[in-house]
């Protein structure tokens, strides 16, 4: 059992640098994941009069997400966690701020985007889950204890915040830019749906870009912790 009062138990956490960085990279990752995803249908029927290819759309970039766990795995192995999550939200804006510019009608392209978007997005599902055992070394290393449980906790709350916060933020741009259910979008309402899922989104997952490529914890960092841990168990 931790010998910390609970008080400073949790507060200890936000002195841990590499999980707050890595928290405030999710916080942004995962809320622009979650206002894409939810504003996918308003984009594809009302922008791209695509209602019918909507479960492809999705079917597409569930599927190469699926498709590059491994690969993005291999990646890290070349140049650590931090910039390799990074890459792979650099791609994922890319894909999605393309979206702005695409015709008031059906296009292909919205599957070459939800290719490469799932290609970028996979590393969301490889590099968070990767790193918070590195955080709670860290943790290990300053406090002496093993405490996963409040590091898992926070950042379960984390991704119920970041969720919740996401699907509201896209319903509040629908209804600031006039957007009316079933009927025929006016161009300020198409506008908003194309801003909140194209630019806002990316440029979201871009500001989260340099806490990752700086990120503390590398490779040839986490082993000189661990031979600390070890030297003081011994």
């Amino acid at each position: 059992p931790s010998s910390l009062p609970p008080i400073k138990s949790f507060l200890i956490c936000f002195k841990n640098r590499p999980f707050m960085q890595l928290m405030a990279a999710q916080f942004m990752s995962s809320f622009s994941f979650t206002l894409l995803t939810t504003l996918l249908p308003y984009y594809l029927i009302y922008q791209l009069n695509m209602e019918a290819q909507l479960p492809l759309v999705m079917l597409s970039m569930l599927v190469t997400i699926g498709a590059f766990l491994f690969p993005w795995k291999a990646v890290s192995d070349k140049i650590n966690k931090g910039p390799s999550y990074a890459l792979g939200l650099f791609i994922a804006s890319l894909a999605v701020i393309a979206t702005y510019f695409y015709p008031h009608a059906p296009t292909p392209l919205i599957f070459v985007t939800a290719l490469v978007a799932g290609l970028g997005f996979s590393g969301q599902w490889v590099f968070p889950w990767s790193m918070i055992p590195d955080v709670v070394e860290y943790d290990q290393a300053l406090t002496g204890e093993r405490r996963e449980g409040i590091y898992y906790g926070m950042w379960a709350f984390l991704g119920k915040f970041t969720g919740a916060l996401g699907i509201a933020v896209a319903g509040w741009s629908l209804k600031l830019f006039g957007y009316a259910a079933g009927a025929e979008q006016t161009p300020h309402a198409l506008m908003g749906i194309r801003l909140f899922f194209g630019p806002i989104p990316a440029a979201v997952l871009i500001l989260s870009l340099p806490l990752l490529i700086w990120y503390p914890i590398t490779r040839k960092s986490h082993a000189r912790l661990l031979e600390q841990i070890q030297s003081k168990q011994v």
